[in-house]
């Protein structure tokens, strides 16, 4: 197998444009006149400028952050080539506990910018529980595709290095032994799950993992998203459960349209208003589907405003004793730095209760205010946001906007997304993209 090999089909899907330079080819063989041990040095005291110049400009993609994955990919080839991969059985014992919680996943259901993340640090440090690094992006990256060992060795290790792209850094640590140990796991757990690529990935990053618990019951993913993937999920994972964070709309949009100006992405107030009435609607079918048992709703405000009563509820849900470091945001085991855009909120091993209430009079213009409000005003209220009935909301909540999303955006949704016979013809809708918006024909037609 050719381990230069890359597929930058793959890469551009799952959201990365890597490339090896023609001045790293030049620089490699420069210093390939040096120890092995000083080029490993040299690569680990470089990504860690490069992450952390990154850090300062998150959540922007600019150079800063292209600069960070290319040096990235060019560790990771270093690392190929200086010892190829082979197959390595990890110990008995951890077979065993692998065995045991394999079929037992757990995954955390949002939309960004909902708490998802904090959501995946405070269950981190439980001792019953293995969380995955960031998101995986598992079903719409690794599901049903027939994923090589190359891809999966390029896009697990940038992720190992910086998962969520802010500190902590090197989530396995920056051993080469380790990294090297992760590389060979990996190459014998995909020969015997050639079927299902992603669970080589879970199983090789707890076998490599100097931290985890030998007490780990469940695996934890994280993707924002995934509650519109509930049923492709439990054909896979039958025992699955499922953690849905969901947000206020109007803090929860305001997030969003800001995160898109940081990344230079047009915010359609149509598109995701209409996109936020399917997730809704999804996420009241799913908890009907499964039951409380297996699909537990909280709200990102219950959950810093009381973080122990909140987290208890999911100790609760999951079946596992409750443990004083549930109310602290880890990282394997590491102090986990909260997930936001502003500087001054990006506190170390805390819940920020900081839920920017009004930020949303400021972030949309009235025609957007009009749009959102009225076209998830009953939605808002059915999740037991009551503050919507005050007059600085209501007042924008209009008869016309209403109808039109609720009786003819919707509607045309439902037939669409229901049709069996519509991914016959779906190429023919793609026009309702200049329509609808962006955003939501895309959620209708995955």
């Amino acid at each position: 197998m050719n381990f230069f090999f890359r597929s930058d089909k793959f890469l551009k899907l799952i959201g990365y444009n890597f490339f090896i330079s023609k001045s790293f080819l030049k620089k490699k063989y420069i210093l390939n006149e040096m120890e092995s041990e000083n080029l490993y040095d040299y690569f680990i005291s470089k990504i860690d400028r490069l992450c952390e110049k990154r850090w300062k400009e998150y959540p922007k993609r600019n150079e800063a952050y292209y600069n960070m994955l290319k040096e990235i990919e060019n560790f990771i080839t270093f690392l190929i080539n200086s010892n190829p991969p082979f197959e390595k059985c990890p110990e008995t014992s951890i077979l065993t506990i692998i065995e045991l919680f394999k079929n037992n996943p757990i995954f955390i259901c949002g939309n960004m910018k909902s708490g998802t993340s904090l959501m995946s640090q405070l269950l981190d440090g439980h001792t019953n529980l293995f969380v995955l690094p960031g998101d995986s992006h598992y079903v719409n990256s690794f599901f049903k595709k027939n994923v090589s060992f190359d891809e999966l060795l390029y896009y697990w290790i940038r992720r190992l290095i910086t998962p969520t792209g802010k500190p902590p850094f090197w989530f396995i640590g920056k051993e080469i032994e380790v990294l090297q140990d992760f590389i060979n796991y990996l190459k014998y757990f995909y020969e015997k799950n050639d079927d299902h690529s992603f669970l080589s990935v879970v199983f090789s990053i707890f076998a490599v993992n100097p931290k985890k618990s030998l007490s780990t019951r469940y695996w934890v993913e994280k993707t924002p998203g995934n509650e519109i993937y509930i049923e492709k999920l439990l054909k896979k994972f039958p025992n699955a459960k499922f953690i849905h964070v969901i947000r206020d709309p109007l803090t929860n949009l305001a997030s969003l349209k800001r995160l898109y100006y940081y990344r230079n992405i047009k915010f359609s107030a149509r598109s995701m208003a209409l996109s936020f009435n399917i997730i809704f609607r999804k996420t009241l079918e799913n908890l009907k589907k499964l039951g409380n048992k297996r699909y537990h709703i909280l709200r990102y405000e219950d959950l810093i405003s009381n973080t122990k009563r909140e987290m208890e509820k999911i100790c609760r849900f999951l079946d596992i004793g409750f443990e004083d470091n549930l109310c602290i945001p880890f990282e394997n085991y590491e102090l986990g730095v909260a997930n936001s855009m502003y500087q001054t909120s990006r506190v170390k091993g805390k819940v920020l209760n900081q839920n920017r209430n009004y930020r949303w009079m400021f972030e949309f213009n009235k025609r957007e205010k009009k749009m959102i409000i009225s076209s998830l005003y009953n939605k808002a209220i059915r999740m037991k946001y009551i503050k919507w009935k005050n007059s600085n909301i209501k007042k924008y909540n209009k008869f016309f906007y209403r109808i039109l999303f609720n009786i003819f955006y919707e509607k045309i949704a439902n037939f669409l997304e229901n049709n069996k016979f519509f991914p016959i013809i779906k190429d023919k809708y793609l026009r309702l993209k200049n329509f609808f918006g962006k955003l939501m024909v895309d959620n209708i037609l995955k």
